[in-house]
């Protein structure tokens, strides 16, 4: 386990003094990705690297909530992903100065004119509030255009009066919602809610070459919020079974006993590959945000949201988690992504990756499709044995 493992296991808990111990280790990468964000952004961005850092950094670990990150790769995509937001609110913040307090010019004339084609309808909109330096009032006419008027002095008064289809509205509310989302705004809110759920069953399959040396068998999953998850892969010749709860995790050995990660650490050969493999497994909602945080530029094409990812995303979704802090690279790591979502919730998702492998001296070539489809939602039980909730206590 590397010391940024280590330190980011000490923040989860609460420790006050990891996150300082935390930031020199990985301040550098910061800033690179900081830079690399910085270089994508429009002409006349004044924010510069080292801010963008700090702002991040606040956002990571100054909020004071719990955070919950998988290892090294997790924290730098959920780094990455506030820096993100960061430019995009900086952005919303110019836009709304240039335009003059926050009056956005609008055009919902495809809107209006789906409801007006049948039966004309007249709408007026008059909004006064009052304000320092008086109120505005904005006028809505015919041609769907919204149009700012001079403001006014008036008495304190709040009133509105609307004569329309009550369609029309609930229709421009839409407008506005899905004009402020991102795709990739879409999807992690879709991974979100798909993990404030009471609980989902879940199945991975993962396609690899005929002459792979490791094919993995079937995962099915069975998770509650806020309490266990249980997983049944196939290893090999064998099904284990996998028990999380929190940061914690058990898994049956060859001889069938429930095992900690720390006691698989300690043994050779295929224990201790378990290990690697165990360590790898995440609940569907934490898996799909970690991905779409690696996602380059997030598309629509119907139902399906798809991406390639990022070479950092790649990576870091490729490399395990070696015990003893043993050291591995992927080289001419790439990937992609897709996901389905329905009523706001995620239902499925696929990954592909590639990539070389090299543990030490060994190089050995990564090439996998996974799936992840999601069912049962809110009608799903966890049932875990007693056993293993004997030595997860």
């Amino acid at each position: 386990m590397s010391d940024v493992t280590r330190i980011l296991d000490r923040v989860q808990q609460g420790e006050a003094k990891a996150a300082e111990e935390l930031l020199p280790l990985v301040y550098s990468e910061l800033r690179k990705l900081a830079a690399h964000k910085l270089s994508h952004e429009a002409p006349g961005q004044t924010l510069q690297p080292t801010a963008l850092v700090h702002k991040a950094w606040l956002r990571l670990v100054g909020t004071g909530e719990d955070q919950n990150w998988n290892g090294r790769g997790h924290f730098f995509g959920a780094a990455a992903e506030a820096m993100r937001r960061i430019l995009v609110e900086n952005a919303r913040r110019k836009q709304r100065i240039k335009c003059g307090g926050g009056w956005v010019l609008a055009d919902f004339t495809p809107a209006v004119q789906l409801l007006l084609s049948n039966s004309p309808v007249s709408l007026e909109v008059r909004i006064e509030t009052r304000h320092a330096i008086g109120s505005r009032i904005l006028g809505c006419e015919r041609n769907g255009t919204i149009r700012r008027l001079k403001p006014r002095t008036t008495q304190p008064a709040f009133s509105m009066k609307i004569s329309i289809l009550s369609g029309l509205a609930a229709l421009m509310a839409r407008s506005l919602i899905a004009a402020d989302l991102t795709p990739k705004d879409v999807v992690t809110a879709s991974a979100k809610k798909l993990g404030e759920q009471t609980n989902y069953t879940w199945t991975a399959t993962v396609v690899v070459p005929d002459d792979a040396p490791f094919k993995p068998g079937l995962t099915k999953g069975k998770t509650e919020k806020e309490g266990f998850a249980t997983v049944s892969l196939g290893f090999f010749d064998n099904q284990l079974q996998v028990v999380l709860k929190g940061s914690k995790t058990v898994t049956t050995s060859e001889d069938g006993s429930w095992k900690t990660l720390e006691e698989l650490d300690q043994q050779e050969g295929p224990g201790r590959f378990l290990g690697i493999l165990v360590r790898g497994i995440k609940r569907p909602a934490d898996e799909a945000a970690g991905i779409v945080s690696f996602t380059k530029e997030l598309k629509k094409d119907g139902d399906v949201y798809s991406s390639v990812l990022t070479e950092e995303g790649a990576k870091a979704l490729q490399t395990f988690k070696m015990p003893g802090g043993d050291s591995m690279a992927v080289n001419d790591a790439k990937g992609s992504a897709r996901f389905w979502i329905k009523d706001g919730v995620l239902t499925k998702y696929e990954f592909k990756l590639k990539g070389l492998l090299k543990f030490g001296d060994n190089e050995f070539p990564n090439d996998r499709t996974t799936t992840v489809e999601i069912r049962d939602v809110n009608n799903t039980k966890v049932e875990v044995p007693e056993a293993a909730k004997k030595k997860l206590s």
